[in-house]
């Protein structure tokens, strides 16, 4: 014969698998939403550095500004442009040989999950800038 407090026991914990997933199942909510959020803002940093280099090269070798600023459109074109701010400096006619040129791109990134826009400045600011020498 079994022991009756034993099944009294037993029966117990039926649910304890289900509390428990509730009580985790935030957190880990959270950290994947962090995880997804941080990817695309560091998505986002290595398309606009990746396009001030482009940008910075062709004008060492003595290409125009609007040449500068169709490179740069072309490598950000998977983002959002009315986000997307490009300076560059000299201006064409102070560049010489010898000296810099500079291409800065400054970004706001839409923040996707609705948690870390509280947290986080909505659009989060980020910025890549190059400087070469003139060729």
């Amino acid at each position: 014969m079994k022991d009756p407090f034993y099944k009294w026991f037993k029966r117990k914990e039926e649910g304890q698998a289900m509390v428990e997933f509730a009580l985790v199942f935030p957190i880990l909510l959270l950290l994947l939403l962090g995880i997804l959020e941080f990817g695309h803002i560091f998505f986002s940093y290595l398309v606009i550095q990746n396009a001030t280099r482009d940008g910075a090269r062709n004008g060492s070798v003595w290409a125009t500004d609007q040449e500068i600023t169709q490179i740069v459109e072309q490598k950000t074109e998977v983002l959002d442009q009315n986000n997307l701010s490009l300076s560059i400096s000299p201006s064409p006619s102070s560049r010489e040989r010898g000296e810099r040129i500079s291409v800065v791109i400054d970004y706001k990134v839409p923040l996707l999950a609705p948690l870390w826009r509280n947290i986080l400045p909505n659009p989060f600011p980020i910025t890549a800038k190059t400087v070469m020498r003139i060729e």
